[in-house]
């Protein structure tokens, strides 16, 4: 069972706001919970559940739009804060529905430390891949619980490699590290 969670952008005063976004996140973790649940009474096994944070979990406060530092709800630390809560409340939800999960995060542009406008530390100095390392020192703090869940979280790499059920390979990516043109698939191809 793969979980695939992507371009949340906590803080953002959009639509509903902070708000409604945790509202909408906090149902949707159980419903996955219940969907684990619903596959297993249906005869499906789920020994091992994949959860992969593809990026822009945070907002970021400033340096991709003109507006954003004055469009924000939350500052970066509330940012970090909000989205590792969140994080840690799904693998609590899920954790005695799989002998094995591993959490995969990959680093997006919204995660990325910014000054006017660019990028100005490392590819790992990245707020996207450090919510979940924070996230792995909570688990590892309890062993006898948690001991099952697995983080693999790159340093300074912008993608991450699974081991996917079945021995294939699985790449993980955000879409900011693809450039040039207007065709999606063409950028991926492109960068491959």
């Amino acid at each position: 069972m793969f979980i695939f969670l992507s371009d949340w952008q906590a803080g953002k005063a959009d639509g509903d706001g902070v708000e409604g976004f945790v509202k909408r996140l906090m149902n949707r973790i159980d419903l996955i919970a219940d969907r684990i649940n619903e596959l297993k009474k249906l005869g499906r096994v789920i020994n091992k559940i994949v959860v992969v944070g593809l990026g822009d979990m945070v907002e970021g406060c400033e340096g991709h739009y003109a507006s954003q530092t004055f469009t924000v709800q939350l500052n970066r630390r509330q940012q970090v804060r909000l989205v590792r809560r969140l994080i840690v409340t799904l693998l609590i939800k899920i954790a005695k529905l799989a002998d094995e999960i591993e959490v995969y995060a990959v680093p997006g542009n919204h995660g990325e430390n910014r000054k006017d406008g660019r990028a100005y530390t490392t590819r790992g100095d990245n707020d996207d891949v450090s919510v979940f390392e924070m996230a792995a020192e909570i688990f590892a703090a309890n062993p006898q619980a948690y001991g099952h869940i697995n983080f693999f979280i790159p340093e300074d790499e912008l993608y991450a490699i699974a081991k996917a059920p079945g021995g294939r390979n699985g790449g993980f990516v955000h879409g900011h590290v693809t450039a040039g043109g207007a065709d999606p698939q063409k950028k991926v191809r492109d960068w491959w």
